[in-house]
């Protein structure tokens, strides 16, 4: 399994997490294609914001999404680079929003969040470690399932 590390303050520089992991119920019938829309955007600028060998995350995402057994083995094989770090991208805004607040505050505070977080007494827990380093939020973001 792949620990990916990525610069979370780029990554959403130009997009909110909510862009990229949202539900029906807030953007009605068009949710899936349009937050898998803005993902793919925010995964083409992975050169700005991935921090991990990009060869590397895609295999870590690949290997995410063959142990989901949600997609199977051609269709993952067939996915480019920039639709396993979409994924990935929606996987970090749904922590991020779900789990950590971002809808409600400012990234850092998330850190704050997850840092303080006795997270053994959660029923849910975020599979990135999140963390400020050099005033920009960063995730480790384990693959394994």
């Amino acid at each position: 399994m792949t620990t990916i590390k990525a610069d979370v303050s780029v990554m959403f520089s130009a997009r909110e997490p909510w862009d990229c992991s949202n539900s029906q119920a807030n953007l009605g019938d068009q949710a899936g294609r349009l937050t898998w829309a803005c993902a793919l955007e925010v995964a083409e600028s992975a050169d700005k914001w991935l921090l991990s060998d990009r060869a590397e995350a895609c295999e870590g995402m690949q290997e995410w999404a063959r142990e989901t057994g949600a997609w199977d083995r051609e269709e993952i094989a067939a996915w480019s680079d920039e639709e396993c770090l979409a994924l990935f991208v929606q996987n970090v805004a749904s922590e991020l929003r779900t789990l950590l607040g971002a809808d409600d505050n400012e990234l850092e505070t998330c850190v704050h969040t997850y840092e303080t977080t006795d997270w053994e007494q959660e029923s849910e827990y975020p599979t990135g470690q999140y963390s400020i380093e050099a005033k920009h939020v960063t995730v480790d973001y384990y693959t394994g399932i």
